[in-house]
């Protein structure tokens, strides 16, 4: 379930990148985001992760808290199932 809910903000946060106004560089860092979850969801079976992951989701919501409120709602909503994933 949670690896479903995942993919569904993987693919908002896709929506969000083709439908805003975004700079190359923050184009670049969400998809960047978006391949090392997806890469994660793909080693989940029984491994452990280090905190990395979490900790570039915070840094990139940070960074998009003043002018993307809504992309920053779907990043703190990854971080959250993260988080509860284990990851």
């Amino acid at each position: 379930m949670a690896k479903k809910q995942l993919k569904e903000y993987i693919e908002q946060l896709n929506s969000y990148i083709n439908d805003k106004d975004l700079s190359e560089q923050e184009q670049d860092a969400l998809e960047g985001l978006i391949d090392n979850i997806e890469i994660r969801l793909d080693e989940l079976e029984g491994e452990e992760h280090s905190d990395t992951l979490s900790e570039q989701v915070d840094e990139l919501a940070t960074a998009f808290e003043a002018e993307h409120p809504l992309l920053t709602g779907v990043l703190k909503d990854i971080m959250v199932k993260l988080s509860s994933m284990g990851v």
